[in-house]
């Protein structure tokens, strides 16, 4: 029997209209079956997170998994408040999650990493640190690492991570996304993307046949270029063919714009209060 799956947003850049739910620079989905409650990414702040929450009516204390598809601070810096509203729940990222983070734009270092030591989450939580596919319930999976397979969908050089006694260029080996099999197709959850879109999507392809239902999430596509919106959207179309996208976070206005031009209604938002189901 299939699956069914309710996506919350509950942290987003925008909110959904004419309510009274709060928005913020993060990201953060709690996804529900019959069997699992997660919590995929968990935001910048719990004071956005558990406003949002409240609005939905959702019991965080029922949280079964947080799964983390990257170790930037929007999507983790809630975790320690999170954690503390949870029941010891499975926590699943990568293994390079706790490696020191940092951006560095205009001469000015910041810090852009998981804001809360190993040592607390451990402390909480059963740490799965794993850089496979990680199979979280049934017809839901983290993807494993994802390869780099184009010239559009590269690193960018303003975001580091420690390598050694220095900061070297963030290729982001730890960034993931859900995959949820949802009756006849599959749904992509995405945190930021910064493996790239189509490279993610290239991922799901390889390990799943079902026709795309949706793409939800982050993108990244905040800072591409037109010739990579171009190629993106022609991929999309050729190889993907998903049915809808509900894009928000880091996607940028230039890109729901282009890709609204390009797909029509089946480009729509993600923003925070907005609930769907599969």
């Amino acid at each position: 029997m299939a699956e069914q799956f309710r996506i919350s947003c509950l942290d987003d850049d925008s909110v959904k209209v004419f309510n009274s739910f709060w928005a913020e620079h993060g990201l953060c989905f709690l996804v529900e079956t019959e069997e699992q409650t997660v919590l995929f990414d968990v935001g910048t702040t719990g004071t956005v997170v558990g406003h949002n929450a409240q609005l939905l009516k959702k019991d965080l204390s029922e949280v079964t998994h947080i799964v983390l598809s990257h170790a930037h601070y929007d999507h983790t810096g809630s975790l320690d408040w999170a954690l503390d509203q949870t029941r010891n729940p499975v926590l699943i990222a990568d293994t390079d999650l706790f490696v020191e983070r940092v951006s560095r734009r205009e001469g000015a270092t910041k810090q852009t990493g998981v804001p809360v030591s190993r040592e607390r989450v451990e402390a909480r939580a059963q740490l799965v640190l794993t850089e496979d596919m990680f199979q979280i319930g049934e017809g839901m999976y983290l993807t494993g690492r994802i390869p780099r397979e184009n010239q559009y969908e590269v690193a960018n050089p303003k975001m580091l991570i420690r390598q050694g006694d220095d900061f070297s260029a963030d290729s982001f080996l730890d960034d993931r996304s859900l995959i949820l099999e949802a009756g006849e197709g599959i749904v992509v959850l995405l945190g930021c993307c910064h493996a790239g879109l189509v490279n993610t999507m290239n991922y799901v392809r390889k390990h799943f046949s079902a026709p795309i239902k949706a793409i939800i999430g982050g993108t990244h596509l905040l800072e591409a270029s037109p010739e990579q919106m171009t190629w993106t959207i022609q991929e999309l179309k050729n190889k993907f063919q998903p049915e809808r996208m509900y894009f928000n976070h880091c996607t940028g206005f230039n890109a729901l714009v282009t890709f609204r031009n390009a797909f029509g209604e089946r480009l729509q938002t993600m923003p925070a209060g907005e609930v769907l189901e599969f």
